[in-house]
């Protein structure tokens, strides 16, 4: 049986995140007629295989970004991730995709004006090619609780399971 935060997680995926996808697609894909009709060719985009591959790798790191909102829960408080720490920068990616892409949280973000700009491309830059600065930024997540809730009840599990597993996977 699948744990409290993987049910919701698949259940993220394959019923508010793909319907999302699927719908860009459909809007983004061009069908080219031919005389044998419609061909939409082996390279169409594929969001069910590439979402479905990418859970197991990215459960972990979703589950400490859960678990870090979850502690602030109650306390009105945001959830705030530096792009300059590579795994706060994944964790933001990661609920960004699985929460604020399907309406299950809101984020909002600063520029730290206050830190020196640094290279948007270090590569680029070590080899001497003109490389634009950026300055580091915040994101600020408040997690909708309510609609996790619910969509953990569509997940076959509850919020609190949910909670309480990414809590003692983090304690």
């Amino acid at each position: 049986m699948a744990h409290a935060v993987e049910k919701l997680l698949d259940y993220i995926v394959n019923h508010r995140l793909l319907a999302i996808e699927e719908k860009y697609n459909e809007l983004t894909t061009r069908q080219i007629n031919v005389d044998a009709g419609d061909i939409l060719g082996e390279n169409a985009p594929n969001p069910v295989g590439q979402e479905q591959a990418a859970l197991p790798a990215n459960l972990p790191i979703f589950s400490d970004a859960l678990a870090q909102a979850a502690s602030l829960r109650g306390q009105g408080a945001e959830l705030a991730l530096k792009d300059t720490n590579s795994l706060h920068n994944t964790m933001a990616d990661l609920l960004v995709r699985y929460l604020v892409r399907t309406d299950l949280a809101s984020v909002r973000s600063e520029e730290d004006t206050t830190a020196p700009a640094v290279s948007a491309d270090p590569q680029l830059e070590a080899h001497g090619l003109p490389v634009a600065q950026v300055r580091p930024y915040t994101y600020y997540f408040a997690v909708n609780w309510e609609r996790l809730a619910t969509a953990a009840q569509m997940a076959g599990t509850s919020l609190d399971q949910v909670l309480q597993e990414v809590a003692s996977s983090n304690g």
